[in-house]
């Protein structure tokens, strides 16, 4: 296994700030309410500042939120200060990633 080097001042990148039940699942799958879909998961604004909100450019987006937990790869929970899962509804995935390819 691979240490984690982590700079001092921003150990809540890898300090275990869980939900409850987030060693019971692998993805965030279970908080998907109908018609909702996974984008993948987001720090923010500021990667570097601990919290975690949604992206300003989606902002005008009716049915995007986050989500309790998200998990990496692996299946492995990511601590809740550092990312979580973005969602949002099917009916606005298409305006989403016309959004995003507005940022590139």
């Amino acid at each position: 296994m691979c240490k984690v080097i982590v700079l001092p001042g921003y150990e809540w990148i890898t300090e275990e700030c869980y939900t409850d039940d987030a060693k019971k699942y692998t993805s965030c799958n279970h908080e998907l309410e109908r018609g909702e879909v996974w984008l993948g998961n987001t720090f923010g604004e500021n990667r570097w500042d601990k919290g975690v909100d949604i992206p300003k450019k989606y902002s005008g987006l009716k049915t995007i939120r986050l989500g309790n937990q998200a998990y990496c790869i692996h299946g492995l929970p990511l601590s809740r200060n550092y990312c979580l899962p973005l969602i949002i509804h099917k009916s606005e995935v298409s305006e989403f990633y016309k959004l995003q390819k507005e940022m590139i």
